[in-house]
């Protein structure tokens, strides 16, 4: 190793090393900020000692150079450490000789508490975001928008498009307003079906009356938001494949109704927290899950206002009761919104807003929009428009249809059993863990009976096409629950202190989660095909990308390939590849890409070329030379961890699963 260009004299030498050693041996102290790093780091980007030689090129058998140009001033003199400080430097890094390379003695005999004070330090640091691709991993969105002022409840989306929001432009013609609005029922509402199609024609006739002059009185500014989102969300849904000039046009419906929002004034009515509802829905399905979150909150806010979680609801202004149209409104706005907070809670890793336990509204009644009116309904369980909105609501809802206590407990219930028990912020024995997830086992064991007509039946068997893609999103939902329950056994395949019995248990919890993540894989693979419900579907793109983790991560761990590992991989990577292809620049697909592509890299190392298999797969190209040109503390969204040069596998061994998927 060559000795550094700027080593300067002696007396600066040991002057430098009285001061480290003074700093680390008072623990009480901050720890030194190095102020230069050797080539090797800088250019890898990685935490180094500031010796020369540093820890990370002892261990990596590499050369140690201080040859780079420096430039904040004057270049500090380089600490040349001697084979006694060497050695002392390696055993404070963990890496004496004592532990085994790439792994330490000390990291792995706490590997549960460092998981956990890692998760804790998180969560206190960043208590919004809960997903690595946001924070931790060199995040698109932070790279993005480093230098762009930007909203702090749009930061981490994508860029927002420069549009014209100007109310006069974005109406379209009577001919296509009346087109996309029929479209809107038909092909977006029945999956999340909550508001009335009469209703809304008739709201859509004073606006267009309104512009021609013909209308005196003015439609309120909630009911022109209504109509602006519906053409919103029908624009994304008929042109998921087309240019970014149509997207465009979407967003500026979307400008048009936050517009009327804006203005609105007097007590909170029901139309607002439909329009509210109706962005959060078009933000998700853009990949805007952040800006969708901080709407979301707020409407959430407005239905605990007027009581829409209450079984008897919220009366009108006058405070009578509502008219039939009113109430069954209510109640489908409040559950679309229950379960929409169940899946954003898994989404985002965010605690659920909406607590069973203060819920006594009713579900919506199975009725035809065409069959409701303000004093009388005709129900329909067999056939209407609100079907496939009541079987999701049916099956995430905290109670059954009969509302009888003892019943099976529903989905939405569920996770939020998972997230509070077998992800506490408090640390939990293995047998403890076992308790807890046996638990949530007999709970979805029960949910999962219940369900089976609809989860199980072939979908040839549905006679309405809606129904077929409402049964593929409770699949999803529940592989990607197993796949939460038990990923956590992959990480302790290779841990000694487990006894017999925790080991057999592991192993087989260890195949439950990769047979969840296969189903995940094959379903994403099966219906990607449809390509622009699989575009806009956020969900999917989350349920396979937590499936793509859990396998990588197997086969990481693996000591050596096994038989079943390239059925996974072959499943994974064909995954990967429909999930990278249907985002756009910046979506949420693509930064799930994104970590992806490092966990796949590590998948290459481990298995060689040779057992790629993927077509068009290959090995991922390296970074963005400008993505790697910014400062450490911003690539990692300000926070930066001591340990960020370690191996994917030691941080999962330290951290868990939090750092990558929210918790």
């Amino acid at each position: 190793m060559g000795s550094p260009a700027e080593a300067g004299d002696g007396s600066h030498t040991h002057s430098q090393r009285d001061k480290r050693q003074k700093l680390t041996s008072n623990p009480n102290r901050q720890k030194p900020r190095i102020t230069r790093a050797c080539d090797q780091c800088r250019t890898n980007h990685a935490r180094c000692t500031g010796a020369h030689p540093c820890v990370h090129c002892i261990t990596g058998k590499r050369e140690c150079s201080y040859n780079g140009k420096y430039n904040r001033g004057t270049a500090p003199p380089v600490w040349k450490a001697s084979e006694e400080e060497q050695a002392e430097l390696l055993n404070q890094f963990g890496w004496g000789k004592d532990c085994p390379p790439r792994r330490a003695a000390k990291i792995k005999s706490s590997t549960e508490e460092s998981r956990q004070e890692y998760e804790t330090e998180q969560q206190q640091a960043f208590p919004v975001h809960g997903s690595l691709f946001d924070r931790t991993r060199c995040s698109l969105n932070q790279r993005v928008h480093h230098k762009q002022k930007v909203s702090i409840f749009r930061f981490g989306d994508p860029p927002v498009p420069d549009t014209d929001s100007s109310f006069g432009i974005v109406l379209p013609p009577e001919t296509k307003a009346r087109q996309m609005v029929s479209s809107y029922f038909e092909n977006v509402a029945p999956i999340v079906h909550f508001v009335h199609m009469p209703t809304v024609n008739s709201w859509l006739n004073n606006m267009l009356e309104e512009y021609k002059g013909i209308q005196s009185r003015p439609i309120e500014p909630s009911k022109r938001a209504v109509i602006f989102m519906i053409l919103a969300l029908v624009q994304s849904h008929e042109n998921a494949e087309s240019s970014e000039g149509n997207a465009d046009l979407s967003f500026r419906y979307f400008q048009a109704a936050e517009k009327q929002l804006d203005v609105e004034t007097g007590d909170i009515r029901l139309p607002t927290i439909q329009a509210r509802l109706l962005q959060c829905i078009y933000l998700l399905s853009r990949s805007r899950k952040h800006q969708c979150w901080f709407i979301f909150g707020t409407v959430i806010n407005l239905i605990f206002a007027v009581h829409l979680h209450r079984k008897h609801g919220s009366p009108d202004s006058t405070g009578q009761p509502q008219d039939l149209i009113t109430s069954e409104c209510q109640k489908r706005v409040f559950w679309v919104a229950y379960v929409l907070d169940r899946y954003l809670s898994i989404v985002l890793g965010n605690p659920q807003l909406i607590q069973e336990e203060f819920v006594d509204q009713e579900l919506p009644a199975a009725v035809d929009d065409n069959k409701l009116t303000s004093t009388s309904m005709v129900v329909d369980e067999h056939d209407c428009s609100m079907k496939s909105t009541i079987c999701q609501i049916k099956y995430i809802s905290p109670w059954p249809s009969e509302w009888t206590l003892n019943s099976s407990p529903r989905l939405g219930k569920i996770i939020g059993h998972l997230q509070k028990k077998v992800y506490p912020l408090q640390s939990i024995s293995p047998n403890e863990r076992r308790d807890r997830v046996k638990e949530i086992e007999m709970e979805l064991s029960s949910w999962k009976e219940e369900a089976a007509t609809f989860i199980y039946l072939k979908e040839s068997n549905f006679s309405n096409r809606l129904t077929v893609f409402q049964s593929r999103a409770l699949k999803l939902a529940l592989a990607n629950i197993e796949i939460l329950l038990y990923r956590t056994y992959l990480l302790d395949d290779a841990d000694e202190y487990l006894s017999a019995e925790l080991r057999q248990q592991t192993a087989e919890k260890t195949d439950l989660c990769l047979e969840a993540a296969l189903r995940t894989t094959e379903m994403i693979n099966g219906f990607s095909m449809e390509v622009k419900k699989f575009k806009a579907s956020w969900f999917a793109h989350f349920c396979g990308y937590s499936a793509i983790i859990a396998i990588y991560v197997f086969i990481i761990k693996q000591p050596s390939p096994t038989n079943k590992v390239k059925k996974y991989l072959k499943a994974a990577e064909r995954c990967q590849e429909q999930i990278k292809l249907s985002g756009e620049v910046e979506s949420f697909a693509r930064r799930c890409t994104t970590v992806l592509e490092d966990l796949y890299a590590e998948v290459v190392a481990k298995l060689g070329t040779s057992q790629i298999t993927a077509v068009g797969m290959g090995v991922p190209s390296p970074p963005d030379s400008t993505e790697r040109d910014l400062p450490q503390e911003e690539q990692f969204g300000g926070y930066y961890e001591s340990g960020s040069n370690i191996g994917v596998v030691d941080k999962l061994d330290r951290w868990g699963f939090w750092g990558l998927t929210g918790y």
